[in-house]
């Protein structure tokens, strides 16, 4: 109904990038920012452009509404985490600080001033916080990489001796 959309558009936004390739368009990049690599892919977005839910590839009825009830569900662990961290849950504060990072609202860098010292975190948001890492270190090689090779392919071995630093320099912490 009506009623229930306008609900739900308060709360999400159903995002579907149209690639044009125009130049100086605003927004061009935000499709690879947000991890999309391929079309169709669908996204729902929070207020704040963090992705709640992501799927690639053609959908059905049944598969959009399982990648909605999937949004909503974030939607709703985030603003459950959000109410226990205001009333002091430290626990509940670390496990929002990862998923703003998760969502992008935050960066892995801002995780990492916020908690410098993973081994006081509880196993489960230990294990979650070293996969954002694991993504923050591939992300960052892959722009230096890309940053040197752009689309001259004969640039390959140079990109990869800059991202390789980032690397080993994640491998050795």
């Amino acid at each position: 109904t009506s009623e229930e959309f306008k609900k739900w558009s308060e709360n999400y936004v159903l995002f579907l990038h149209v690639t044009t390739h125009i130049k100086d368009r605003k927004h061009e990049d935000l499709f690879g920012k947000k991890g999309g690599q391929g079309f169709p892919t669908f996204m729902f977005m929070d207020q704040k452009g963090g992705v709640l839910a992501m799927q690639p590839g053609a959908l059905d009825i049944s598969r959009m509404t399982g990648l909605h009830d999937k949004a909503k569900e974030r939607h709703d662990k985030y603003v459950e985490l959000e109410k226990l961290a205001a009333a002091g849950d430290e626990s509940a504060k670390v496990k929002l600080a990862v998923m703003q990072v998760e969502l992008t609202h935050k960066t892995f860098a801002d995780f990492r001033k916020e908690y410098p010292d993973f081994s006081k975190l509880d196993d489960d948001s230990r294990k979650q916080v070293m996969g954002l890492w694991g993504n923050a270190t591939f992300q960052e090689a892959m722009a230096k990489f890309m940053e040197v090779v752009g689309r001259d392919r004969s640039k390959v071995p140079e990109g990869a001796k800059a991202a390789a630093p980032i690397i080993l320099a994640a491998a050795k912490q």
